[in-house]
Parts: structure tokens; C-alpha cells; sequence
């Protein structure tokens, strides 16, 4: 394009065409992808590799992989998920924490975003997809965190069988503290008495301490006691996700800060969520695209007019 200063609607327009453009090109591998996928995912079941944790903490590379979701009003469609996916690299580095105690902390370097109002097998494909860019079916440990949700757990199966999953930490202390709401209604003093020792467990990986907590509850209407049948069927399936004192231990990261807040927050909430407004599915599934690219570092990717505006757009 040649310089020039341009319209409010002109830079939409380029938005439209630039995100829908990307979407094509990266919608063309996924087909060969999937049939990748699908042979990758055979020769593991097929065989006696381990899904298991490694029992040492490992000294090689390790990538991440999180899933997410935000809510994104639709035109003629109401409200809709976006979908939206991290893959990255892991580094453990040692911060001083206003204690003065050295931590070290798990952090996500260099994330790479992709994001669209998909389903839960469209993310997939294109988590996948973006997983192999970055190298992630090469790494030796890959972990998935989410929050426990069976679908989740069931794109793990299929694209990541390998994987070590986990469990958010944020939600499961959640489900501990929706109990005690349960149970306890608003009194503070006797809910904050019964839910800090599950809690303490819990961040030590015993699960099962929690569900014999549970179990132990008498919840008197029966809005308390499905909460609690519900809540130990949650920690009963999802124990083996809860070991964090060993994930900790092992340099694994048990919460989705950098995706709820670098993906969520700000990929999707920041420019897409603003009061008021509205989106076709198609001008936001171009704008999710481009601003998975933004604030994956990729914007070379797309091109951009000499007064930048399209970058600023996004």
C-alpha cells in the first residue's frame, strides 16, 4: 500500500480482510494436521508409553499448553465463547518476595496465543496446530492445565495423551470454599474454621485428605448435600490432577494467570468486550486472529499500512 492517511472504515475494512486472510492460510494445514494428529495419537496407545508424571523433577525442556474461554457478545447470536489457547516454553526463575524469602516462580516466556469463536474440536485442532509450531510435540514434558472440565480432559486424551495434567489451583481451592458456603451459609468464623485445613491439604497435593473432609460433613438441606455429592465426585476424578506439592516441586505451573490474563483479559476482554459492544462472527473471528498474532509477537505476519493505524486498530 502507499502512504496516506486513511478512514475509520478503511482500517476496518483492512482489519476484515487481514484477519480473514489468516484465517484461510492457517485453516489450510489443519486438515494435514489432523491426520498427523491422528497417526501421532495411534502410535502412543498403540504402544507402552508411560502417561505418568516423571517421578524427579526434570532437567530438560519443559512447554506448556492452556486452554481458556471468555464470553463475547454476537450479533443475531447472543452471547459466545471464544475460545483461546497458550502455548509456550516454561522458565523457573528466583524472585524476592516482600518477606525477604527467595521463590522460585514458574513463568510462561515468549507465549504464542490463538484464539476464535470455536468449538471445543476446533480448539483443539488449532491448539495442536500452534503446539507444533512451537515445538511442543517435541518437548520431553508438556503439561496441560485447565479446570478439571471433561471436555477438556478429553482433548487432552486425544491430542496429548503424553501430558502431565493439572488442575488450576484457583478453581479446586474454589470448589473447597463453596462447600463451607454450603454448609455454613454466612457464618465467617466456623466456614473459615472447616475450609483452611482442606485447603492447606489440598496445596500439598492430598486429595484424598479433602475427600475424607467431605465425607465427614453432615449438610443439612438438600442444596448443601448435593453440593457436597458434587463436590467429592469433582475430587474423586480429578485427585491424580491435584498433586501440587509435587507439581511445585517438579517446576510445573498450577494456575492460569498468563493466559486469563494475557489471553483473556487482554487479547479478547480489552478490545473486544467494551461496553457496548457488538460483533458479527465474521469481523470477530478477524479481529481475534489478528490480536492473537499482536500479542504473539508475530505482527510480521500480517503487514500493516505506513501510518501503522491497522496495528493500532487491533
Amino acid at each position: 500500500m502507499t502512504g496516506g492517511n486513511l478512514s475509520a472504515n478503511s482500517v476496518w475494512r483492512i482489519c476484515l480482510e487481514a484477519g480473514g486472510r489468516l484465517n484461510r492460510e492457517e485453516a489450510q494445514p489443519l486438515h494435514s494436521a489432523r491426520k498427523a494428529q491422528v497417526a501421532a495419537n495411534a502410535a502412543f496407545w498403540a504402544g507402552e508409553a508411560s502417561k505418568t508424571e516423571p517421578e524427579a523433577a526434570p532437567s530438560h525442556p519443559m512447554r506448556a499448553e492452556l486452554k481458556e474461554g471468555s464470553a463475547l457478545h454476537v450479533r443475531r447470536e447472543g452471547w459466545k465463547e471464544v475460545k483461546v489457547s497458550l502455548a509456550a516454553g516454561v522458565q523457573t526463575k528466583t524472585v524476592r518476595v516482600p518477606t525477604g524469602e527467595s521463590v522460585d516462580k514458574v513463568g510462561t516466556p515468549q507465549p504464542s496465543y490463538r484464539a476464535g469463536l470455536w468449538n471445543a474440536e476446533e480448539l483443539g485442532l488449532q491448539a495442536w496446530s500452534e503446539g507444533r509450531r512451537r515445538g511442543l510435540d517435541q518437548a520431553q514434558t508438556l503439561w496441560e492445565l485447565g479446570d478439571g472440565a471433561v471436555w477438556r480432559g478429553n482433548l487432552n486424551a486425544q491430542y496429548h495423551p503424553k501430558a502431565v495434567e493439572i488442575v488450576d489451583w484457583y478453581p479446586a481451592s474454589e470448589h473447597i470454599w463453596e462447600v463451607a458456603g454450603a454448609i455454613f451459609g454466612a457464618a465467617e468464623t466456623p466456614k473459615q474454621a472447616w475450609g483452611q485445613s482442606p485447603e492447606a491439604s489440598l496445596w500439598e497435593g492430598e486429595a484424598e485428605a479433602v475427600l475424607r473432609a467431605l465425607e465427614k460433613l453432615t449438610p443439612k438441606t438438600e442444596a448443601a448435600k448435593t453440593c457436597v455429592r458434587q463436590n467429592l465426585g469433582y475430587f474423586e476424578t480429578n485427585k491424580e490432577r491435584m498433586r501440587y506439592g509435587r507439581f511445585r516441586e517438579n517446576g510445573y505451573l498450577i494456575g492460569s494467570g498468563s493466559i486469563e490474563g494475557g489471553g483473556c483479559q487482554n487479547l479478547v476482554g480489552a478490545r473486544m468486550k467494551l461496553a457496548g459492544r457488538r460483533w458479527s462472527r465474521e469481523g470477530a473471528d478477524a479481529m481475534l486472529c489478528l490480536r492473537s498474532k499482536l500479542f504473539s509477537d508475530r505482527w510480521e505476519e500480517v503487514g500493516n499500512p505506513p501510518d501503522g493505524r491497522l496495528a493500532k486498530a487491533a
